[in-house]
């Protein structure tokens, strides 16, 4: 299980709470943010998808799954930048 916070009335807010088995964990501590925990099988797959959410999405855990999509944003800059 993968706990994000999405913010309020974005895209990645909408999809993320709408995915399957996702549970709302209630009000991020940033005002306008909420909490989710996301089912996933592949964190390879996860971390794709909630990287093309930008700074929509911020991975809070596991450590591993925030390190991939940081890492893939990461390279977006530098081969975009």
């Amino acid at each position: 299980i993968a706990e994000v916070e999405v913010v309020d009335d974005t895209d990645a807010a909408t999809r993320l709470a709408n995915r399957r088995g996702t549970e709302d964990a209630g009000p991020a501590e940033v005002g306008g943010s909420r909490r989710l925990r996301l089912h996933y099988v592949d964190a390879a797959i996860l971390a794709d998808e909630l990287a093309g959410f930008g700074p929509e999405v911020l991975v809070i855990s596991p450590p591993e799954l925030r390190a991939a999509v940081l890492d893939r944003l990461e390279r977006t800059e530098r081969d975009h930048g």
